[in-house]
């Protein structure tokens, strides 16, 4: 009789440890690209660009997040998800990192460590998900959840806007 709960504990545990991770990733993939949304238009005069370059900054970080999502799969099966979520963390930093350089020279590879693992974060957190989660459960989609978590940064990064201005 007891071993039916010391068999559900672990799996429970490591269930809310894949959603932690998960959450927790998306978290960091959104902020990284929408922090460069709210720095650049402070920091553009500085770099001698034009404040509306974001959407090009932008545009070019969804482009090459498409070629990795598309790629997600290989690396999911030649790496697995847990090495996955590590590796988009690190370059996800490492992109946060070579932005605040603030060398305008810098950007490409800004847009490759942020869109790489902005595309990937995705189908890596839905394939961890789905190795963890109890069989016949609902899956909602993880992206949904993201979607709060952005509202909240973008609300709080609003609010503090005017302080840098």
């Amino acid at each position: 009789m007891t071993d039916a709960p010391a068999d559900a504990a672990p799996s429970q545990r490591v269930l809310v440890y894949a959603v932690s991770v998960t959450l927790l990733t998306q978290m960091l993939a959104s902020a990284a690209l929408v922090t460069q949304s709210i720095i650049v238009p402070v920091a553009a005069p500085d770099l001698g660009v034009r404040t509306q370059s974001i959407r090009v900054f932008v545009s070019l970080v969804y482009l090459v997040a498409v070629f990795a999502g598309l790629n997600a799969p290989a690396f999911l099966r030649r790496f697995g998800p847990l090495r996955v979520c590590q590796v988009t963390i690190l370059m996800l930093s490492a992109g946060l990192a070579v932005g605040a350089t603030g060398q305008l020279a810098a950007l490409p590879l800004m847009v490759l460590l942020i869109g790489i693992p902005y595309g990937v974060v995705n189908p890596t957190s839905s394939h961890l998900l789905s190795m963890h989660a109890p069989r016949g459960s609902c899956r909602l989609p993880s992206r949904s959840s993201n979607a709060e978590c952005r509202s909240a940064l973008l609300s709080q990064a609003s609010c503090c806007r005017p302080c840098c201005s």
